[in-house]
């Protein structure tokens, strides 16, 4: 069974968790251009919209306090539109998530990035169209709204859309700083994939010279 949420990993301040941590500690050098950020969390929207650097956009199918209303199954932009795309803890929702990847791909622009991050289980992805009902859903994925528990082959997943895609680990990332950091494996995880395009290639290190105020 997926690993239920340790009330602990929330930061007292900001109420980040684990996930939105490492994104921030990993991501946050590429924070330029235009930024697409689906279901955007406050404690990441907050600093993403002081950004003057980024023109930043928020984007969800259901919400109204976003400036995109949108699927991420079909993105209402043209192609080649943003540098970045942010999705922490989304794909576990969306039914066709390779029409998701796919669609994130086609909007990025050459070298653009794609941060994401879903649960975890240490197994093979788990998806049953079967299972419908609420109650089935949690049984088997952890939620009644997700609808998959992906394993890591969710990387295959993404390089079969044409990213090339970097793994970035919690444990590693943050290397004991924090203790707040290290309740939480099965979100301690983040993808960073790119499209090629331009020769920018992938973030390849952590800055290690200023950590994330709510680290």
């Amino acid at each position: 069974m997926p690993a239920v949420v340790v009330e602990n990993t929330v930061c007292p301040g900001c109420h980040s968790n684990l996930r939105h941590r490492l994104f921030w500690e990993v991501c946050r050098e590429r924070l330029t251009g235009t930024v697409l950020h689906f279901a955007p969390e406050p404690c990441l929207s907050v600093r993403l919209a002081a950004m003057p650097e980024v023109d930043y956009i928020t984007a969800d199918l259901l919400r109204t306090d976003v400036k995109l209303i949108t699927s991420i199954s079909a993105i209402n932009l043209p192609d080649g539109a943003v540098d970045g795309v942010i999705a922490i803890h989304v794909l576990e929702h969306v039914r066709d998530d390779r029409a998701a990847m796919n669609e994130v791909f086609r909007v990025l622009k050459g070298g653009g990035w794609f941060a994401l991050a879903v649960p975890l289980w240490d197994k093979a992805t788990l998806e049953d169209p079967s299972i419908v009902t609420d109650e089935a859903r949690a049984a088997a994925y952890g939620q009644a709204n997700h609808v998959r528990i992906y394993g890591r082959d969710i990387e295959d997943r993404l390089s079969g859309t044409g990213f090339e895609v970097e793994v970035f680990d919690y444990r590693t990332v943050f290397n004991g700083e924090v203790e707040r950091n290290f309740q939480h494996d099965a979100e301690g995880v983040l993808f960073l994939a790119a499209k090629p395009g331009d020769g920018r290639g992938l973030v390849h290190r952590v800055r290690t010279d200023q950590r994330a105020a709510c680290a």
